[in-house]
C-alpha cells in the first residue's frame, strides 16, 4: 500500500447539528453547514409577506410542528490508505447527496408555507393553497392535479393564471419531484453503505498492514470513527424518509383544496382579506 500524501482535513461527526452556517462555508467546502433545514445567506425569501425573523434561520418558525432534528453531512477523516480513503469518501458522499435533496425539499416547503405570510406565526401549506384557490377561483378548470407515482403529484396549469399561484404550483411540483427522488434513493444509499459496514474487518486490516509509521494508531482510530459514522446512515435515512412522507401527505391535502367543493369559497375569502390587510400595513 502506498502512503498517501497528507492533506489538511476538517472532520465532524454526523448527527444533531445546532449551529447554522452561511453559504460562505459551503463555497469553501466546509462540511459543517447543516443540510437538513439549513437557511443560509444563499437562501432567498420570495414570499409576499415580511422577511422571516432570525428564529426562522433553519427554515422553520416557533410553533411549526414539522421541525425535524437537524442532520449534518458526514466528513471522512483520512486514514492515508488510498483505496480505503476512496471507499469511505465515496459512500459518505452518497449519503451527503441524499441529505442535500432533503435540505432542498425543506427550503421549497418553507417558501411555499410562507408565500402568503399573514399575521400568524405559523402558516400551513393548506392555508397557502386556500389563498391560491381564491386567486384562481374563476379559472379552476385551467388546472389539473395528477398523481404520477405513489409519492409524486403534479399540478398542470395554464401559464395565463395569477403569477403568485403559478409560483406556488412550481414549488409544489419541485417538492414532489424531490420527494420521489428521496423515497427512491434512500434504500439505495443504505444498501451501498451496508457494503462498507459488512467489510469493516477487511478495511481495518488494510489500514493495519499499511506502512503508516507513527501515524498508524491515529489512522486506525480515524478508520474506526469513519465506519461508526457510516453505521448511523440507515437510521438517518429512515428519519429522512419519515419526514418526507409526512411532507407528501401535507402536499396531498393541500392539493385537494384545489378540487374541493365550492363551500370553501367563504373561508378562502376570509383568508385572502386577512393576507391583504397584513400586506398593506
Amino acid at each position: 500500500m502506498t502512503h498517501a500524501s497528507h492533506q489538511p482535513f476538517t472532520y465532524i461527526t454526523m448527527g444533531l447539528c445546532c449551529p447554522t452556517f452561511g453559504s460562505q462555508h459551503q463555497a469553501n467546502g466546509d462540511p459543517r453547514s447543516p443540510l437538513l433545514g439549513r437557511r443560509g445567506a444563499s437562501s432567498s425569501y420570495t414570499g409576499t409577506g415580511p422577511t422571516p425573523p432570525p428564529s426562522a434561520a433553519r427554515g422553520l418558525r416557533p410553533g411549526d410542528p414539522s421541525e425535524p432534528h437537524l442532520l449534518c453531512p458526514i466528513a471522512i477523516r483520512p486514514v492515508y490508505v488510498s483505496a480505503v480513503d476512496k471507499q469511505l469518501y465515496d459512500h459518505a458522499h452518497l449519503f451527503n447527496e441524499h441529505l442535500q435533496r432533503a435540505d432542498r425539499l425543506r427550503d421549497v416547503i418553507f417558501e411555499l408555507k410562507y408565500k402568503f405570510d399573514g399575521a400568524k406565526s405559523y402558516r400551513s401549506i393548506e392555508e397557502c393553497f386556500t389563498v391560491v384557490r381564491s386567486l384562481i377561483a374563476d379559472d379552476l378548470d385551467k388546472i389539473k392535479v395528477i398523481r404520477n407515482y405513489q409519492y409524486c403529484m403534479e399540478i398542470e396549469y395554464s401559464h395565463r393564471l395569477d403569477q403568485d399561484a403559478i409560483k406556488c404550483f412550481e414549488l409544489f411540483n419541485e417538492a414532489n419531484k424531490l420527494i420521489k427522488l428521496i423515497i427512491e434513493k434512500g434504500q439505495v444509499v443504505v444498501n451501498s453503505v451496508e457494503l462498507v459496514i459488512t467489510n469493516e474487518r477487511h478495511i481495518k486490516r488494510e489500514v493495519l498492514v499499511a506502512s503508516l509509521g507513527q501515524e498508524g494508531p491515529q489512522c486506525m482510530k480515524n478508520c474506526i470513527d469513519n465506519v461508526t459514522e457510516l453505521k448511523k446512515v440507515a437510521s438517518h435515512v429512515d428519519d429522512i424518509r419519515s419526514s418526507t412522507q409526512a411532507t407528501f401527505l401535507e402536499l396531498r391535502k393541500a392539493a385537494a383544496i384545489l378540487t374541493a367543493p365550492e363551500e370553501l369559497d367563504e373561508r378562502q375569502e376570509a383568508i385572502r382579506v386577512e393576507v391583504n390587510i397584513f400586506n398593506d400595513t
